[in-house]
């Protein structure tokens, strides 16, 4: 694996979790997990709105150059092996608040000594 790669990998997780983490600590709920319409929407307004946003933009997967959210719910969409397809830049688990970069498959194919992509 590419050093400078994962570092930019696991800068850019840390950014998105970290906001969303901010968010449960001064809201006491998750992000895009109150309401009805559309999530995509409320994760929006949720971290990027408001007179304080949490961020700027979302950051960017290094692995694939995208910064849109798959949100998925625990238990009704599947594992979370099945949520990474590399279609978004993150995956983000609305009841738990755990987010992780999309990955495509053939990029997840590497030596079993080295941490999973979706694992940082």
């Amino acid at each position: 694996l590419d050093a400078a790669l994962v570092r930019d990998a696991r800068a850019a997780v840390g950014e998105l979790r970290g906001a969303i983490d901010d968010f449960r600590r001064m809201h006491g709920r998750w992000p895009a997990s109150a309401g009805e319409g559309s999530r995509i929407e409320a994760l929006a307004a949720d971290l990027l709105g408001g007179e304080r946003p949490l961020l700027a933009r979302v950051p960017q997967n290094p692995l694939n150059g995208r910064t849109d959210v798959r949100i998925v719910r625990s238990g009704a969409d599947g594992q979370r092996e099945d949520w990474t397809d590399g279609t978004a830049g993150w995956v983000y688990e609305i009841d738990s608040g755990a987010v992780w970069l999309d990955v495509p498959p053939p990029i997840e194919d590497h030596a079993t000594d080295a941490p999973r992509w979706m694992d940082l």
